[in-house]
């Protein structure tokens, strides 16, 4: 029963949070952090390493001035992404760190021990930390493809139709096919006009 309490507690928190989170339009992962980055203050950086047996395939450590989000690079587009909303999440959730240091000080030996606040890796989800950002990272996942399925981008616009727009705002047709016929119907005009002048048929 009170598991039960706990999950239900945190799914209204992990449901809140996402609901309120600013998302990217498109989704990008790379965009959401920066704009998470500038609202903590502090920056994120990726560290993209490869696959190592026995070790977290997405690790955050953050010391006094940033955070390092490292994250195994020799995997799919869609799981490399999950990944590192499983770290966000870590962060929105102001988790503290539960993992190891090992992993994180073989993977970034310049980084003094005495620095590291914290170490949070996403191996398994035993832990309550890591079931609770594993479970906003899903709704955040699933609100953004829900969010993109709305909003597809649109086609990009025939070339002859900027050229158009050139014309109604300056005038003079821009660069393109359309703008390209213009200039050489005012060549053949010109050469016409020459021809006429010399007496020329």
């Amino acid at each position: 029963m009170r598991d039960d309490r706990c999950y239900r507690s945190a799914l209204r928190r992990c449901r809140r949070m996402a609901e309120q989170l600013e998302l990217p339009s498109p989704f990008d992962t790379t965009v959401l952090l920066e704009q998470l980055a500038r609202r903590r203050g502090r920056p994120i950086d990726l560290l993209p390493v490869a696959a190592r047996p026995n070790a977290p395939c997405g690790l955050l450590v953050s010391t006094r001035e940033a955070d390092y989000i490292l994250y195994t690079a020799d995997t799919s587009a869609l799981h490399r992404r999950h990944i590192l909303v499983h770290e966000i999440a870590h962060l929105l959730l102001d988790h503290a760190g539960s993992a190891p240091l090992g992993p994180a000080a073989d993977l970034l030996p310049h980084l003094s021990p005495d620095l590291v606040r914290r170490v949070l890796g996403r191996t398994g989800y035993d832990e309550p930390q890591e079931r609770e950002a594993e479970l906003l990272a899903s709704l955040i996942l699933s609100r953004a493809a829900k969010a993109d399925a709305a909003h597809p981008p649109g086609p990009a616009p025939h070339p002859d139709s900027l050229d158009v727009l050139d014309v109604l705002l300056t005038g003079e047709p821009g660069p393109g096919p359309a703008g390209d016929r213009a200039a050489d119907g005012r060549a053949a005009g010109g050469r016409a006009a020459g021809d006429r002048a010399a007496g020329r048929p």
